[in-house]
């Protein structure tokens, strides 16, 4: 077979080309993500009644989602309602924005270990009878502690302020079982 001779302008001319396509490549890339996955799903959570705002990114690969929630009555629908709206499959990572100041979060930091060992020990009941004393001796307007098979729902409202926590559920009896 013979091959043509590579001259300086045919190599020019194959960089070039090699160039315009991953460049093509590239871009149609960014344009899949930015039209058939960014928007549509901001758009849908923009239409959320609990939304405040919505942003989206891929960074290596991943899905990143940061919701801002304005004050919702339960937060556990309203979460619900956001994961409802992303892709039920892929890997994303969803991060909820909330709207906490030092108070709020000090009442946090003093409730945690009550509702992380809920969480961990599935003893829920225990849980929220800690929680139950410790609020009503502290000032505050309206607080929230809900569960499902999957997470643990915390929410603290106080003035114009709330703060939203979702705690994972790991199950005492599935940690037993990985043993």
């Amino acid at each position: 077979m013979n091959w043509p001779k590579l001259t300086k302008g045919n190599l020019i001319i194959i960089f070039l080309s090699s160039v315009f396509f991953l460049s093509l490549l590239f871009i149609g890339h960014s344009a899949y993500q930015r039209f058939l996955i960014i928007l549509p799903i901001q758009k849908q959570l923009a239409e959320l009644s609990p939304v405040k705002e919505a942003a989206i990114e891929f960074e290596n690969g991943d899905l990143f989602i940061t919701v801002g929630l304005d004050e919702v009555k339960n937060l556990q629908d309203s979460y619900n309602e956001v994961r409802n709206v992303l892709p039920k499959q892929g890997k994303y990572s969803l991060d909820i924005v909330d709207n906490r100041d030092e108070y709020l979060d000090d009442l946090w930091r003093k409730s945690r270990f009550a509702i992380e060992e809920a969480a961990i020990l599935n003893n829920l009941v225990t849980g929220k009878e800690i929680i139950d004393k410790y609020f009503s001796e502290v000032e505050i307007n309206k607080w929230l502690f809900e569960v499902d098979e999957d997470y643990l729902y915390f929410q603290l409202h106080n003035k114009n302020r709330y703060l939203y926590e979702i705690i994972p559920r790991n199950r005492i009896d599935s940690v037993n079982k990985s043993k």
